[in-house]
């Protein structure tokens, strides 16, 4: 009935607010961290496993919002040398925006392959951004109001974070947008 809803709502409530907090302290640590410029710990990762392992906790944010969400590997075995918390570090942000600002029967897809180097495709099909916002949204703390409201939440640092930790793997980040048509992030 109507007395367990409120409960479920709460308790949805209460854990989106917790992982909003844990974005935000991993952030700030990596923030930290990269400003420090830790060493690249690289070994052969399994990036099959942890790309999955990692878009876990997004995927019951978009169940409970109605939003789809779908991993894709294009490779049954992805194996590639990379720091893999780095590399978490630098995915994590990208799903999380596009789950929080997914309205509604949107779609989020993270696409994974390997060509000649991994390649991460973070697609969702949201209100996207404008010319002007992409150009700040990967300045720390840079909240734009056309693209980050106080209904979304956020300390304005994940795609600083990201950015950073592509650039420290050896990467490049490119982020695709156009109000009203979604956002694609692609890494490689």
């Amino acid at each position: 009935g109507g007395k367990h809803d409120k409960v479920d709502e709460y308790a949805r409530g209460i854990r989106e607010s917790g992982y909003r907090l844990l974005e935000l302290v991993e952030g700030l640590l990596s923030l930290a961290e990269q400003s420090n410029q830790r060493k690249l710990d690289n070994r052969l990762t399994a990036v099959d496993e942890i790309i999955p392992q990692i878009c876990a906790r997004y995927r019951s944010m978009a169940a409970a919002r109605n939003v789809g969400f779908e991993v894709e590997l294009h490779q049954s075995s992805l194996r590639v040398l990379v720091d893999p918390e780095l590399l978490a570090v630098a995915v994590r942000p990208l799903v999380d925006n596009a789950v929080k600002f997914a309205e509604a029967g949107n779609r989020v897809t993270i696409r994974v392959g390997l060509e000649k180097n991994l390649s991460i495709a973070i697609e969702d099909d949201g209100p996207g951004m404008s010319p002007e916002a992409i150009e700040n949204v990967t300045a720390p703390f840079v909240l734009t109001e056309s693209y980050l409201t106080r209904s979304h939440g956020g300390a304005g640092i994940g795609l600083s974070v990201a950015r950073n930790a592509v650039a420290a793997l050896g990467g490049r980040m490119k982020i695709d947008s156009e109000l009203g048509c979604g956002t694609k992030v692609g890494l490689q």
